[in-house]
């Protein structure tokens, strides 16, 4: 392992039989993708999202055919000329005495030339205002709808608890009033997305399938759910309820390497303490009716949102 970090950093080969396939592989995916229904609508979500910022943009015919191996290769190796600013994380069942002087040959050895670097704002801003779209799509009768939310967001790990169980409560009711009472649906889900940089900002995303002719009705439901959570909000068993699933998921997740992986990795990324990760059952257990409510009332906001549906064309 310790081996293949080293040759990554200072032996990366150029393959151009693999580069080849690659490239046709890709034109052959791009060729059939503008007449599928699904493509068509994440690109009309992606649009809407962004505009037409030149960063957010789908991969097409004109920019493979752009793909140059010889300058990608030239970027690699200038991005990992310098070790000095990379954080090695490992985890697994190993001794530190053993894994200490593969660290010293293999890693210490890794070229370093202690540049001064920061992340670039590239500019890419979700749009403001309410914005709605309508893909004409397929001939399957079937439709998808997204309802995405966004908006500044305080980055802390009580706030990132908290829209993750309201999230957790509405996805619960929508399920309960979508699919189980209207029966207008199979699967229905909200969900939160939080990006620190280059601006601490959370997306809501809520979406949802069925019925060409019935998505106005579930849509005017979805709508009334969300009002009576920010109204009312939720009943203190609901909020039992998502608490000790948290509490079990991360008995759970604890023991998994690649969730210590990852949870390990942002704290590093937000410099934040690594000691943080055995702290989440401290605010999982801070859980109750307030959070929640709190967090319905925040990023339940209707001001900037984007809705796309998909329906089969006339």
């Amino acid at each position: 392992m310790f081996q293949l970090i080293y040759l990554t950093f200072t032996a990366p080969r150029l393959d151009r039989d693999a580069f080849t396939v690659q490239v046709t592989q890709a034109k052959t995916i791009l060729a059939n993708q503008e007449a599928d229904p699904d493509y068509a609508f994440s690109k009309a979500i992606n649009d809407a999202l962004y505009g037409n910022h030149p960063r957010r943009q789908p991969t097409t015919l004109d920019t493979i055919a752009k793909w140059d191996l010889d300058k990608s290769m030239a970027f690699y190796k200038q991005r990992f000329a310098d070790a000095s600013d990379f954080t090695f994380i490992m985890i697994g069942d190993f001794d530190l005495p053993m894994m200490k002087p593969f660290a010293e040959k293999y890693l210490a050895s890794l070229p370093s030339i202690h540049r001064k670097e920061n992340w670039k704002d590239i500019g890419a801003r979700y749009e403001k205002g309410a914005i709605e779209k309508t893909v004409l799509k397929g001939i399957e009768p079937k439709s998808e709808v997204v309802l995405i939310l966004n908006g500044p967001f305080k980055w802390d790990q009580s706030e990132r608890v908290a829209i993750r169980a309201m999230a957790n409560v509405l996805t619960e009711r929508l399920r309960e009033a979508i699919r189980e009472e209207l029966g207008g649906t199979y699967s229905i889900s909200a969900s939160a997305g939080l990006q620190r940089l280059p601006r601490s900002e959370y997306t809501f995303n809520i979406q949802f399938g069925g019925d060409p002719k019935r998505v106005p009705e579930l849509m005017s439901r979805v709508m009334k759910e969300i009002e009576k959570l920010k109204t009312e909000g939720p009943k203190p068993q609901e909020a039992t309820d998502v608490k000790s699933l948290f509490l079990r998921e991360f008995e759970t997740n604890s023991k998994q390497n690649s969730y210590l992986l990852g949870q390990l990795a942002g704290k590093y990324q937000y410099d934040e303490d690594p000691a943080g990760v055995w702290l989440v059952p401290d605010y999982y257990n801070k859980i109750d009716v307030k959070q929640i409510h709190d967090a319905a009332k925040t990023y339940l906001d209707l001001k900037n949102r984007v809705q796309v549906t998909l329906m089969p064309e006339k």
